[in-house]
């Protein structure tokens, strides 16, 4: 019975350290689509990115914040998923 309970709140804290890795990563990357979207122009962003218009000089400067929050966003439910656990 106790080895299950062990088992078992083991399996939970590894999920919980996954949760983690995964939110602190793709934060990194909505930084590094924050930093596209401040330094390039429209014509010159990655086809693949929302808002690329052909021969465009316009820097979305909303896709930017945008992105930025979103990384902030995924940096507290690291710093949250991290907090002491219930007993």
């Amino acid at each position: 019975m106790e080895y299950t309970k062990i088992l078992l709140l083991t399996v939970a804290m590894s999920s919980q350290r996954i949760v983690q890795i995964l939110a602190v990563l793709l934060g990194f990357v909505f930084v590094g689509v924050a930093v596209i979207y401040a330094t390039h122009t429209a014509g010159t962003l990655p086809t693949y990115f929302p808002s690329y218009l052909v021969d465009s000089g316009v820097i979305h400067v909303k896709h930017a914040i945008g992105a930025g929050v979103l990384a902030i966003a995924c940096w507290l439910v690291a710093w949250f998923q991290s907090g002491p656990k219930e007993a």
